[in-house]
């Protein structure tokens, strides 16, 4: 599995805490991207979306604690919709403005889930390299990957 779970025992008035440190190991491919979706890169999709709504699961903790919310991914994804709509020629500014916009939601939301959706899928973003040849096809490519996280995510029971 790709993701690790250490337990560290503190107590907290009186009650014994478990402390979850929950980690998701990254073997992302940019070539998922830049030539197309392959089984590897499902699994990578069906791994990391597992993690985001494991990482509510396996803490107990409640959702605005440590997870990436439905909510919060549906807000990216409706961005990256609507820019797929409008068309990637048409909106290559808003496609370079989903990189501060998920480094904001991330901040704003200070969660696990939120910080390793945002480092994964900017690990997607930079291989579209959107100012080039094939930009068309590779923003294709993100799209697809971005919703099969999105899938899984919901899959897994992610709040």
């Amino acid at each position: 599995m790709n993701n690790r779970n250490d337990r560290n025992q503190s107590g907290s008035r009186g009650d014994r805490e478990t402390k979850y440190t929950l980690t998701f190991s990254s073997n992302f491919q940019p070539s998922w991207i830049e030539t197309g979706i392959t089984d590897a890169a499902i699994t990578y999709c069906e791994n990391l979306g597992n993690f985001l709504a494991k990482v509510k699961r396996e803490t107990g903790y409640k959702p605005a604690e440590e997870s990436l919310t439905t909510s919060q991914f549906r807000n990216f994804y409706g961005e990256l919709k609507r820019i797929q709509l409008k068309g990637i020629e048409e909106a290559k500014q808003a496609f370079h403005l989903l990189r501060p916009k998920l480094a904001y939601a991330a901040s704003r939301a200070k969660t696990k889930g939120a910080e390793t959706f945002k480092e994964e899928i900017l690990k997607a973003h930079a291989a579209v390299k959107i100012d080039d040849e094939n930009a068309a096809k590779r923003f294709a490519n993100f799209c697809d990957f971005t919703e099969a996280v999105l899938a899984y995510h919901k899959a897994n029971n992610g709040n």
